[in-house]
Parts: C-alpha cells; sequence; structure tokens
C-alpha cells in the first residue's frame, strides 16, 4: 500500500513536469499564434488565461502562503484601425472592450497577470515576473481624418454602451463587463475620440480590495451627476474644462479645426482645453493613480502613449 507521503510526493513532481512541458509548449504556441490571426491569437490568449487559473498552485500556510501561477499568459497586443461614422467607430470599439474582457476571464480572476509568485520561479523558466500588472489588448487608431459631427465625447460612448447590446450575450455592454461574469468597471481616461488619433484598450485585473482613490473617484461621480453609472467612469474631463476656462485656450492652440460650430458637451474652447490637459503633468499624475490600484477589474480605454507606459504590451509569453 502506498503512503500519502509517496502519493503526494509523485502528484508534485507530475504537476511541475506538465507546467514545465506546457510553459516549453506554451513558447512554441506564442510564436506559432504571432503569425496567426487576430480571432486565433484571442482565442489563445483567453485559453491560456483559463488554464492559468486553473493551475494555480498554492505554497506554504498562514501569512506566508504564496500562489503560484506557472502558466504563462499567452497574449499579444492586436493593432486595429477604425473607421466609419460615429456609430461604426463606437461598434467597434466596445466590441473590442467586450473581447479584452472575454480573453481575460470576464472579471472572474483577481491578480491573473501578477508574478509567479515563487521566489526565482520565473527566473528559471525564463519568463520575466509580473506584479499586479495589466496588459493592452488592443492598440485603436481611428482612421478617419474626420469624424463628422465632431469628436465624440463622454456623454455619447456612455450613451452606447449603456444601451447597445453586444451580440455575443444579448445584453449591453456595461451590462456584460460590470457582472456576467465576476464584478467590472470601465474607465475611460482618455474621455474624447479623436479622428487621427491612436488609443488602447487595456485589461486591469483587481488587485487591491479597497482602494481610496476609486471611493473618491466614484463618490465624486455621484455626486455631481445623480444618474451617472459608476460602473462607467470618465476622467480627465472635469480637469480640461478647468484647464481650457483658466488658460483661456482656443481651438487652434490645442491642434482642433476650426468649424464655427459649438461641439456639444462642454464647448468647444473647453474641448481645446481637454485635449491641451490630456499632455500635461497634472494629467499623467492622474494617470498613474488610475492605473496603479483597482479595487474591481476594469476594462480602461485610454491614449496610446498613457497605456504604453502604464501596462505590458506585445507578447507576454517571454519572448
Amino acid at each position: 500500500m502506498k503512503s500519502k507521503k509517496g502519493g503526494a510526493e509523485g502528484f508534485i513532481v507530475g504537476t511541475i513536469i506538465t507546467l514545465v512541458a506546457f510553459f516549453l509548449i506554451g513558447g512554441l504556441l506564442m510564436r506559432f499564434a504571432s503569425q496567426t490571426s487576430d480571432k486565433e491569437a484571442e482565442l489563445l490568449c483567453q485559453n491560456s488565461i483559463a488554464i492559468r487559473a486553473r493551475n494555480a498552485v498554492t505554497i506554504g500556510g498562514d501569512a506566508a502562503e504564496l500562489q503560484a501561477k506557472l502558466i504563462p499568459p499567452l497574449c499579444r497586443t492586436i493593432d486595429k484601425k477604425v473607421s466609419g461614422d460615429r456609430q461604426q467607430i463606437l461598434r467597434q470599439i466596445a466590441d473590442k472592450m467586450a473581447t479584452c474582457w472575454w480573453m481575460f476571464g470576464e472579471g472572474r480572476y483577481e491578480e491573473i497577470l501578477d508574478n509567479f509568485g515563487v521566489g526565482g520561479v520565473a527566473n528559471v523558466l525564463g519568463v520575466e515576473g509580473m506584479t499586479n500588472s495589466c496588459f493592452n489588448c488592443y492598440t485603436i487608431l481611428i482612421d478617419e481624418d474626420a469624424i463628422d459631427g465632431g469628436p465624440i465625447q463622454a456623454d455619447e460612448i456612455n450613451d452606447f454602451l449603456l444601451k447597445e447590446k453586444y451580440y455575443k450575450v444579448n445584453t449591453s455592454y456595461l451590462n456584460y463587463i460590470e457582472g456576467y461574469g465576476g464584478p467590472g468597471r470601465i474607465v475611460f481616461t482618455a474621455p474624447v475620440i479623436f479622428p487621427n488619433q491612436a488609443y488602447m484598450i487595456s485589461m486591469m485585473p483587481k488587485n487591491e480590495e479597497k482602494s481610496s482613490f476609486w471611493a473618491g473617484i466614484q463618490l465624486a461621480t455621484i455626486t455631481l451627476s445623480p444618474v451617472a453609472v459608476p460602473q462607467i467612469i470618465v476622467l480627465g474631463i472635469i480637469e480640461g474644462v478647468k484647464w481650457g476656462i483658466e488658460e483661456d485656450l482656443q481651438p487652434s492652440q490645442a491642434g482642433l479645426p476650426v468649424t464655427g460650430k459649438a461641439i456639444p458637451i462642454i464647448g468647444i474652447v473647453a474641448l481645446a482645453g481637454a485635449q491641451a490637459y490630456f499632455s500635461s503633468a497634472g494629467y499623467m499624475n492622474l494617470m498613474t493613480e488610475a492605473y496603479k490600484e483597482r479595487d474591481v477589474s476594469s476594462i480602461y480605454f485610454g491614449f496610446l502613449e498613457v497605456g504604453q507606459e502604464q501596462c505590458g504590451s506585445g507578447d507576454i509569453a517571454g519572448q
């Protein structure tokens, strides 16, 4: 009769061999994925994240307990050009936000992109560890010289996500991300969609139980607008309006076309101020805080430069 100790040791050895084998195969799969279609890359990412979550290994106990996620996330950032009218642009962006949410487990997994949990394991296996990380699913280039009706602003984006259905689950984009699998949030760190502008869609796994930053942001959102939905948060718009008023900026100073028409919601001068604000130190400080900790897994839509600075891009399987 086999001892329990011997059986446990055999299980551990078998598990390690399986994980190392998957790791080696994963490198080959990632190289293959870099040459495959976007759909195949999305599916490979989703499958690897699910396997990574299911095969996390808990080591130690009590305060010293660690959870090692040895399966590599086989994901790569996908470049997309978006064009069409206002509704087509919004639909394409919303679809990619939903796909990013699906690839990373629909909010079911916390800290799914953190490091591999054990001192030298990441180095031994040749993969760079990531601590409470986030990942850029897509780069989005608005491939239009002009958007009919002017730049797409926060209230229109919110309205689309609230009312339009995501065809794969027959519920709104907001409902899908905020609660289809686990609790979620949508954050727009770029609150205006401009033509010929590059953006990033990022997956931000939960990494804190409580966050004073997000508690304050949601309180401000509710205070400013009683009908606001806390799951969709737009950062930068109020600060940009203040910036435009204080600096008395004109559209031409922010590189915006002068059309002679008033742009809805924040007005053309305020929009110019917002555009200028997005390159200021104050905005970047706000982004550092917004990306640092998340009390809920979230999908972020932000400017390309911000996403590149704050999150991981490219292939994250150790290539």
